[in-house]
C-alpha cells in the first residue's frame, strides 16, 4: 500500500505548495531521502534543492529514492500541473506534508506534518521540525503528533 505525501514549500503561517509524491511517504522514506538529498547532491542548497524537486518537475513524483529517476512528467510523460496546497492535500490522501522554510537569517528547516482527521475535520499535525544544518534525526522514532493546525478546506 502507498503511503502519499507532499514536498511543498512553506508560503505563510498555515499555508504551503508543492508536488505529489505516490510512494514511501513516511518519515523514515521520504523525509530521510529528503535529508539526504539536502546533504548529498545539493550541498546543503535548499533553492536550489526545491527548484530541482518542486519547480522542474510540475507533475509530482512516484518516488524520489531515486531522484531524478521517478518523476511522473519525465519518467511517465504527463503533462498535467499537480499543486498540493494545505487545501487539497488532505483529498489527495496525503499521509504527510514535508514544509521547507528558509528564513533570511537563520537555519533551514524542515517541518513535518502527519494528517489527522480523528475529530471529523482534516488537520495537519506537527509531527516534526528538523533543523537542515543539525544533526539527522532518528527518522524511525517519528510517529507520534504535538501541535496542530486545522486545515484549510
Amino acid at each position: 500500500m502507498s503511503t502519499r505525501s507532499a514536498i511543498v514549500r512553506a508560503t505563510g503561517p498555515g499555508t504551503f505548495a508543492g508536488r505529489y509524491v505516490h510512494f514511501d511517504g513516511y518519515p523514515a522514506g521520504v523525509g530521510q531521502a529528503l535529508w539526504d538529498l539536502y546533504h548529498g547532491e545539493f550541498d546543503g542548497d535548499l533553492d536550489r534543492m526545491l527548484e530541482a524537486i518542486i519547480d522542474k518537475h510540475p507533475a509530482g513524483w512516484s518516488s524520489i529514492d531515486d531522484y531524478p529517476k521517478s518523476c511522473y512528467c519525465h519518467d511517465r510523460g504527463e503533462t498535467r500541473r499537480l499543486t498540493v496546497t494545505q487545501r487539497n492535500a488532505y483529498r489527495l490522501c496525503c499521509e504527510f506534508v514535508y514544509a521547507f522554510e528558509a528564513p533570511e537569517h537563520g537555519a533551514p528547516t524542515m517541518r513535518i506534518l502527519a494528517a489527522d482527521d480523528g475529530r471529523g475535520r482534516p488537520r495537519w499535525e506537527a509531527l516534526a521540525e528538523v533543523a537542515l544544518d543539525g544533526r539527522e534525526p532518528d527518522w524511525a522514532s517519528m510517529r507520534g503528533t504535538a501541535a496542530s493546525t486545522e486545515h484549510g478546506d
